[in-house]
């Protein structure tokens, strides 16, 4: 499982006990609080839009940039990847060698930030059209939004059972699921621009919107 950010940057209301009993002194920290607050709030704001790492970066940068306070997660093989952040509540992936050195990175939604022009969202068309075609395509990573769509029929068949449920039921509803999560999966198509450059960079074309789904490239400032 991917390692994660944990936000250690919660303000502590609880400090504010000692000085409940003086309503200046409370007024005053809480709006010392809201104004730390808003800094914070700042500091998020643009991990969901800056692409600031780059290939040969070392763990340590990527660590203070995010703040992450953990070492990335160790890869099993046959990955080519030796280690990884999933800093899953900005939409992104940083991939490691085995010196601990940024190798890739992957950008997913909520991540907006434009990467050699395209975001997140934006149409195949409006790739096309900004960045010409690709030099290659392939088969991509699996298709994120049918994830996300079986997930949702599962739980809506959960939901929709009676309270109680008759036992034919329970065994309808979980047959209904497998159905659900052994159904084919489909694939993104990767368009890859500039491939074995530092420029390299490959959009994830969903199969039914026909936007971009996921971004993957070597570095935010190539060279």
């Amino acid at each position: 499982m991917a390692a994660k950010i944990e936000n250690d940057r919660k303000i502590l209301i609880n400090a504010s006990r000692p000085l409940q009993s003086n309503g200046i002194a409370t007024v005053l920290f809480l709006m010392l609080a809201l104004v730390a607050f808003e800094s914070f709030a700042e500091d998020d704001k643009k991990f969901y839009i800056e692409c600031a790492i780059s290939q040969g970066d070392s763990v340590d940068k990527v660590k203070q940039f995010y703040s992450v306070p953990v070492d990335p997660q160790k890869m099993a093989p046959p990955t080519p990847y030796r280690y990884q952040y999933h800093l899953e509540h900005y939409g992104i992936w940083v991939f490691f060698d085995e010196l601990m050195r940024v190798s890739s990175l992957r950008f997913d939604a909520p991540f907006r930030g434009r990467i050699g022009r395209i975001a997140i969202g934006d149409t195949a068309d409006r790739l096309r059209s900004l960045r010409g075609e690709p030099n290659r395509q392939l088969s991509g990573l699996p298709d994120l939004t049918q994830e996300k769509k079986r997930e949702q029929q599962m739980q809506a068949l959960l939901k929709a059972l009676p309270d109680p449920v008759p036992k034919y039921k329970v065994l309808e509803t979980f047959a209904e699921i497998n159905r659900i999560r052994t159904g084919p999966i489909k694939y993104n198509t990767g368009w890859l621009y500039d491939p074995g450059k530092p420029s390299f960079v490959r959009y994830e074309i969903g199969p039914d919107d026909n936007r971009v789904q996921s971004i993957l490239l070597n570095s935010c400032s190539p060279g």
